[in-house]
C-alpha cells in the first residue's frame, strides 16, 4: 500500500441522509422521508480507507443526523478510534 507523507487531516463521513428535520437550506437535501445510509461495514470501509494518509487526526461523521444510527454510530466512532491508535 502506498504511503503519503502529507495530506488530509479529517474525515467527514456522510452516514445518512435521514434527519429529523427538513430545512429547504440544506446542502444535501435531508430529510424525515431519507432512508439513504451507509451500512455500519461500509462506514468500517471509509475509515479504513484513510490508513494510507497518516495526516489523518480527525473523523467526523455526519450527514443528516447521525445521531439516528444509535448504537451503530457509537461503534464507529470506536472503530475510527481505535484504528487510529
Amino acid at each position: 500500500m502506498m504511503r503519503f507523507t502529507s495530506g488530509p487531516t479529517s474525515l467527514a463521513v456522510l452516514a445518512t441522509y435521514q434527519c429529523t428535520a427538513a430545512c429547504k437550506e440544506c446542502c444535501f437535501e435531508c430529510s424525515p422521508k431519507s432512508t439513504q445510509r451507509l451500512s455500519l461495514p461500509e462506514i468500517y470501509q471509509t475509515i479504513d480507507q484513510t490508513s494510507a494518509f497518516p495526516s489523518l487526526r480527525l473523523v467526523v461523521f455526519s450527514g443528516g443526523e447521525c445521531f439516528l444510527l444509535g448504537k451503530e454510530l457509537v461503534s464507529a466512532v470506536g472503530y475510527a478510534h481505535n484504528i487510529r491508535n
